[in-house]
């Protein structure tokens, strides 16, 4: 549990510190803060994907229970979602999006964790998982 906590907490408060620097410090316009999040998503994750797993030892990984995890907790939180959904009172595309965001690989987040959790060897499974 403290192993998990260590990996989860400093990513929580990097998200919180992000939220509250955005609101309350002027750190550049809008254009850059687009052109940084551009740069992250397109290129410097992928790049750092390509070479986690072309430097990982992938007879480590098993797919099918992996495969198995990632379309049952797929699975199992889109049930969740709805079997909750009239208690969310959201119209359609609302529902849809809150839907998606709920099942959606978050790649920014989960590879910290892994690396927090695993090391290398987790950034390397979580990018084969991502991909």
């Amino acid at each position: 549990m403290t192993v998990t906590l260590n990996a989860v907490v400093p990513v929580a408060l990097l998200i919180v510190l992000g939220w509250a620097l955005r609101r309350r410090a002027s750190l550049g316009d809008r254009e850059f803060w687009d052109r940084l999040e551009w740069l992250t998503y397109f290129v410097l994750s992928p790049a750092l994907f390509f070479s986690s797993i072309s430097g990982a030892d992938l007879d480590l990984v098993e797919p099918l229970p992996m495969l198995g995890a990632l379309l049952g907790s797929t699975l199992a939180v889109t049930a969740l979602m709805l079997a909750v959904r009239r208690l969310l009172v959201l119209d359609g595309p609302a529902f849809t999006s809150v839907l998606q965001g709920s099942i959606r690989l978050n790649t920014y987040v989960g590879v910290i964790v892994a690396a927090g959790l695993h090391g290398a060897d987790g950034v390397a499974v979580f990018a084969l998982a991502a991909a």
